[in-house]
């Protein structure tokens, strides 16, 4: 199981970094690329060269509001 927490995302950022780390672990990619990619993800939100996971088994499980954000 991954559980990843954000204040935002952008539109297939889980999907994206997941298929990541599941490229860098078949030695698709390069580690520090993975950690770039982590670090800076606006940056590679066009960037078509990782693997983009099916939604499949993929679930919202919480999400929690922090009163100063809603005002």
């Amino acid at each position: 199981n991954v559980e990843i927490n954000s204040a935002s995302f952008l539109y297939r950022q889980v999907r994206k970094m997941i298929g990541a780390a599941v490229n860098a672990a078949n030695g698709q990619i390069p580690l520090n690329k993975l950690r770039d990619m982590l670090d800076n993800p606006i940056k590679y939100y066009d960037d078509n060269s990782t693997l983009i996971l099916n939604p499949n088994g993929l679930f919202l499980k919480c999400v929690e509001y922090d009163d100063t954000n809603l005002n």
